[in-house]
């Protein structure tokens, strides 16, 4: 899989990224294969990052401490479309109190 997932061809990714949806969807853990997974985020494909969302959308409340590998990788990609899911993938983190909120200075 994660041979797949490095691939240059959309089409092996798409495949590869449907099967370990499928996996998530009957409760297997395919959550080490999230930094290969991180990796097909910067692709122009549409259908691609949505499966790479719905990947790390499902992690976000179990696993916050991978989701946040996540932020550095839409980043990347800077695009505005982007700024909710990270700050979404922030919110889950702090909330399983991976991160401390900031204090005010008042």
């Amino acid at each position: 899989m994660r041979k797949n997932l490095e691939s240059p061809i959309l089409a092996k990714q798409k495949n590869v990224l449907k099967q370990i949806i499928e996996a998530m969807a009957i409760g297997k853990d395919v959550s080490m294969l999230f930094p290969n997974v991180i990796k097909c985020i910067l692709t122009n494909d549409l259908e691609l990052k949505k499966l790479v969302y719905m990947y790390i959308n499902h992690y976000a409340q179990s696993r916050p401490d991978v989701v946040i590998l996540a932020v550095g990788s839409f980043i990347q990609v800077s695009k505005p479309i982007y700024s909710n899911v990270i700050y979404y993938l922030m919110e889950c983190a702090i909330i399983k109190g991976q991160f401390q909120q900031p204090q005010s200075f008042d």
